[in-house]
Formats: C-alpha cells, sequence, structure tokens
C-alpha cells in the first residue's frame, strides 16, 4: 500500500489506522503527533527505533508549521523543502503528514523505513560506539565542558595534521561548543570512513540549530570516533 492509497482508506476508514499500520509518537516541538508506517510488517522493536530517530531529527524545528504547511480541514500535506543542513541527507523520502477527522498524522514512507531497518544492523553491531556518541552530546550541552580537566579538552577535536589542540584552542572550543548546544545525529548518518591518513574510524554528523531570517535552520557539526573516544572532526 503506497502513501497516496494510505491517505485514502484512512479518510474512509472508521478505525483511527488501517489495519496493519502502527502507532507511536513523534515529538515535534511541543506536539506528539501519532506516527503510521507505510511498511505493514515492522516489528514493534523496528517501529519504536525508527520513531526515537525521527523525533531526534526533528528536534531542529520548534513546530509543526516549520515543516509542514499546515490548512483548514483534512489535508495531506508534504513536507517544506529545507536546507541540506537542516536535515541528514539519508532522510529521504520524507514523511507526510495527514489530518482526518481533526487528528495529525504522520506516515512514514517504506523507502525511509527501509533505510532505517538497514541503520538498526549498523546499531547493533556497534551499540556501544553510537550510545556514546549520544552521551558525549549530552555532556557537551551539560556545561561540564567549560569545566573539564585540560587534557580533556585538547582531546574535543580531531584532525589528521592535528591530533591533539593546543590550550588556547581547547578553551576555546569548549566555550563555543557549550553555547551552541549541537542535536545529537540520526542514526541513519553513522558510518564507517577510511582516514587519509590510513585506517578506518566510525564517523557521523549531529546538527548546531540556528534560525535563519525567522525560520529554524542548523549547520553541520562533525564527529570521529578517535582512539575510543568522540571528538569535533576537523576535516581537511
Amino acid at each position: 500500500m503506497n502513501i497516496r492509497d494510505a491517505f485514502a482508506v484512512m479518510l474512509s476508514a472508521a478505525m483511527p489506522f488501517a489495519d496493519g499500520f502502527a502507532d507511536a509518537g513523534v515529538q515535534i516541538g511541543t506536539n506528539t503527533i501519532s506516527a503510521a508506517f507505510e511498511d505493514e510488517h515492522l516489528s514493534s522493536c523496528e517501529c519504536s527505533f525508527i520513531i526515537e530517530d525521527v523525533t531526534r531529527v526533528f528536534s531542529v524545528f520548534e513546530s509543526l508549521s516549520d515543516l509542514f504547511e499546515i490548512s483548514d480541514g483534512d489535508f495531506q500535506a508534504q513536507m517544506l523543502k529545507k536546507s541540506p543542513e537542516a536535515l541528514p541527507e539519508k532522510f529521504s523520502p520524507y514523511p507526510v503528514l495527514v489530518r482526518t477527522n481533526g487528528i495529525f498524522r504522520l506516515i512514514v514512507p517504506k523507502d525511509l523505513s527501509d533505510s532505517y531497518t538497514n541503520a538498526m544492523s549498523f546499531f547493533n553491531a556497534n551499540r556501544a560506539a553510537v550510545t556514546n556518541a549520544y552521551a558525549w552530546i549530552e555532556w557537551l550541552n551539560s556545561g561540564d565542558v567549560t569545566n573539564a580537566p585540560h587534557q580533556e579538552k585538547c582531546e574535543l577535536a580531531f584532525s589528521v595534521t592535528m591530533p591533539m589542540l593546543s590550550t588556547n584552542d581547547a578553551d576555546n572550543l569548549a566555550g563555543s561548543l557549550f553555547i551552541t548546544h549541537p542535536i545529537p545525529p540520526s542514526i541513519l548518518e553513522f558510518t564507517t570512513e577510511t582516514l587519509p591518513s590510513g585506517g578506518n574510524a566510525i564517523v557521523t554528523w549531529a546538527r548546531i540549530p540556528y534560525i535563519d531570517n525567522g525560520e529554524n535552520d542548523a549547520s553541520v557539526f562533525p564527529m570521529i570516533l578517535h582512539n575510543g573516544r568522540w571528538k569535533y572532526y576537523l576535516r581537511q
């Protein structure tokens, strides 16, 4: 069943969801929106995994109207086009927002949920690394980074030509990272990359939200797992 057919079924069905749709909540700003999946064969574990990350992706935005053109009555809305940095490159095709009988629901396309089931395999194989990435972002946002020991500050960033920061650069970066409050990366953006100096490392991209002409946007925050620690990745 494709998204258009699913929308037609939901409009005509007495039940809130057509058979085979899974229900869960996506947080967008202060709104919790029920989600339906085009793929009727996803497990409850897979649905929860996807919903958690979709909420993470949408945390860049403050409201439904930042993402969708909201109109009166029942409707089907495509996501508004954003800058390449605002949403993960692999977050495609975008979910569709529908409203039936005054109730909002977010439909997750099968191609997107397929991307997530593939990402789930990476997560299961690298669970500790991904979990530590989220813990590192939480630490950066806690304020503790500004009072971290000198050695920890000097290892906040990595580049092939500069494995460790100078004291002054480390202090400046610690202060700026706390102010910018990066958002945890989508599970879709974790990957293994070959470094110019040789060897492989897990890398990902968090996002730093900002307001541009009154609209929510984000800049890319590259991260790398180096010597067992997550660091800001200064690419050459």
